[in-house]
């Protein structure tokens, strides 16, 4: 099944091919395609963005077809909400906060503390005076304390094993999408180690951090490629 948005409840509708309609979970709206063609029924998605801000982003690739995926789906949704409605990096900090205690792999001031701290220590020599960590992800079970990143309110971190890797916030040039599974995995600027990945709402918030603080930072900044 794919996914869309319900144009009476916006709800997440469902793709039903031998039904050749899109249902609403919730409210039972319908929306039919005569020719059982997901692509076709462009209520869903009006552009290849899925109107995320053309004044932030240049799209290369169309994104119509994940966001009917039903993870991937969430994951833009969650960008999307987070630029269009919070629109401040401290909001959007408030927002993802609330994520990041469903996971026992994620950590934030207050909430599992324990692996923050431990992070903190292994990145000492990375981060500036008065630098902020906001969130750290760890890769999982096997990699707990060695492979991470952390998120800052200057840049990203990515922790592998004994390499360190720093990208500026405002040296972000591209998001590539890897939706392979409808596992959302972001890769930022064509480099597979620096790879964003958590679960859905919490990928899209963090996405939308990196975006506010680039802009904050420069912004008349060169548009951010999703490729």
């Amino acid at each position: 099944m794919e996914t869309g948005k319900c144009p009476n409840c916006t709800a997440r509708m469902e793709y039903h091919k031998t039904k050749g309609a899109w249902i609403c979970p919730y409210c039972d709206t319908r929306v039919k395609d005569e020719d059982t063609d997901a692509d076709k029924v462009l209520k869903m998605t009006e552009s290849k963005g899925i109107g995320l801000n053309p004044d932030l982003f240049y799209f290369e690739r169309d994104l119509r077809k994940s966001y009917r995926k039903r993870s991937t789906g969430e994951c833009l949704d969650s960008f999307k909400y987070c630029l269009d409605e919070l629109e401040f990096p401290g909001e959007t900090e408030e927002y993802l906060r609330r994520y990041v205690s469903d996971s026992d792999d994620t950590s934030a001031d207050g909430i599992n503390g324990e692996l923050l701290d431990n992070a903190r220590s292994v990145i000492a020599q990375d981060l500036e005076p008065g630098e902020r960590v906001i969130v750290y992800k760890d890769k999982g079970l096997f990699f707990k304390g060695k492979e991470f990143f952390v998120l800052t309110d200057k840049k990203m971190i990515f922790v592998n094993k004994k390499e360190h890797l720093c990208l500026y916030h405002k040296d972000v040039e591209s998001f590539r999408l890897d939706d392979a599974l409808d596992l959302p995995q972001w890769e930022l600027n064509d480099d597979y180690r620096m790879t964003v990945y958590c679960n859905e709402k919490l990928n899209g918030a963090l996405l939308a951090m990196i975006t506010l603080y680039a802009f904050k930072e420069e912004p008349d900044r060169k548009k951010i490629r999703i490729c």
